[in-house]
């Protein structure tokens, strides 16, 4: 490589940040880096559902963008332009942005490295809002907690397991606790065995736990929620939350590169067919697991080989993509819960150790910043 090349890279949570990390720790420069985020602040949303319980620590889940740009790159190397990218045209390289005073930019590139990731229904539960408004969610979600009779949970994957839990721990003595979990059990996924010690664990926890039961349809009825059920029949609480229904943030991306289901398809590299200058990384992708395990252990090693490839023209070998061993790591309390470490059922008390004692709070700046 001997002329300089733009990077761009759309998206500056979990994936967005540690692509930036693996390209300007080559301190190449001839790399100019822009990073295109609707917020400058990363919100580490894995303590979510601990947040919602306890909201005095939101102060220690947020983390600037531009702070990271400043300490990992040269001074003039990288730039931060706050906006949502509304359109990407791959065969002329451009990205049109629009920016929160309702500005519009047309940027080119040399290489796009999409890192989008998913937004679900219920905000607090993934990156995309502001910090200002995250905050304001989790605190009426709390305040909505507190004075609640009868709180409902649906889904009963890991966040609705884990909110079920918290919500259950901290205040299931004094309310009526339900979660839904729309399938054969709680955390199907993970096994028969490990799905039984969750259900056992939510229960000790003061959750009802209904399963093979999946909500259709959500009205607000004289202050009130009604979910009406898959079964015909319907349930009243004072507050529902959803935590089911990822949304891949593709829009701005063209539907011929995407599937069905709005993820971006690539190749084994990450690379987009017929464009190896785009790139693909984190829960954008179609191929990928959808967690920061997987982003982690699985996914930045490709990643990482393709950008030297795709960006620094290296002769390196490619290196292909490989589902990992499942790893997931679910807090029913702060005092534990259940889990699987790299395909290996793992005891409550390492559940405590690794996420339960503080929902990973005290490393997330590691991954943010």
């Amino acid at each position: 490589m001997t002329d300089t090349k733009h990077v761009v890279i759309v998206g500056s949570s979990y994936a967005g940040i540690a692509a930036a990390k693996i390209i300007l720790k080559k301190r190449d420069a001839r790399i100019k880096l822009t990073l295109i985020s609707p917020d400058d602040r990363n919100y580490f949303n894995v303590a979510a559902p601990r947040l919602i319980a306890e909201p005095e620590k939101l102060s220690n889940v947020f983390f600037s963008v531009i702070d990271f740009l400043s300490k990992n790159s040269k001074s003039g190397s990288c730039k931060f332009i706050k906006g949502k990218v509304v359109k990407s045209n791959f065969n002329e390289k451009n990205v049109t942005i629009t920016t929160p005073n309702s500005e519009t930019i047309s940027l080119s590139y040399d290489n796009l490295i999409i890192a989008t990731g998913t937004r679900c229904k219920e905000g607090i539960f993934k990156a995309g809002l502001s910090k200002e408004a995250i905050c304001s969610k989790i605190k009426d979600v709390n305040s909505s907690i507190i004075k609640s009779k009868r709180i409902v949970i649906l889904g009963g994957g890991v966040t609705g397991v884990e909110v079920a839990g918290e919500i259950g721990s901290n205040f299931g003595k004094n309310k009526e606790v339900v979660l839904y979990t729309g399938m054969k059990n709680a955390c199907f996924n993970l096994g028969e065995s490990i799905s039984q010690k969750a259900e056992t664990q939510l229960k000790a926890q003061n959750v009802i736990v209904e399963n093979n039961i999946r909500a259709e349809r959500i009205v607000h009825i004289e202050g009130k929620y009604r979910a009406y059920l898959s079964n015909n029949d319907f349930v009243e609480a004072d507050l529902i939350l959803q935590t089911i229904g990822e949304i891949p943030n593709s829009e701005f991306i063209d539907k011929s590169y995407l599937d069905d289901s709005g993820y971006l398809q690539t190749d084994e590299y990450f690379r987009v067919e017929g464009h190896h200058e785009v790139i693909g990384l984190g829960d954008i992708l179609s191929i990928g697991e959808r967690s920061l395990t997987n982003l982690k252990f699985c996914q930045l090693s490709v990643f990482s080989s393709t950008a030297d490839h795709e960006i620094f023209d290296y002769s390196n070998s490619l290196v292909p993509y490989k589902k990992g061993k499942q790893t997931i790591i679910i807090p029913i309390s702060k005092m534990g819960g259940v889990g699987v470490l790299f395909g290996w059922q793992i005891p409550n008390f390492l559940v405590w150790l690794v996420k339960a004692r503080d929902y990973m709070i005290s490393f997330a700046s590691r991954d943010l910043s």
